[in-house]
């Protein structure tokens, strides 16, 4: 991770933004100490809601819940 001083953000942030659109990171310096850190965001899945809805369904298909009776007895512990 590359250190920069405050006042070089000022100074060049589109390059600075250009080289974290690359995969760079920087720790931000204020009077010698690190006051932030700038890095590209973690890969994150998009997923459409149509999407999501089915790949539920397919989850719930290979990975059932239980049965109504299982499910009442679950909701019921500690109630007792």
């Amino acid at each position: 991770m590359k250190e920069i001083v405050a006042q070089e953000i000022i100074k060049n942030l589109s390059n600075i933004l250009e080289r974290v659109e690359n995969g760079e990171s920087f720790s931000i310096l204020n009077n010698g100490k690190i006051v932030a850190i700038v890095s590209p965001p973690e890969d994150t899945v998009s997923i459409y809601p149509t999407d999501a809805f089915s790949k539920l369904n397919d989850l719930r298909k290979t990975t059932p819940v239980g049965t109504l009776k299982e499910v009442t007895e679950w909701k019921n512990v500690g109630r007792r």
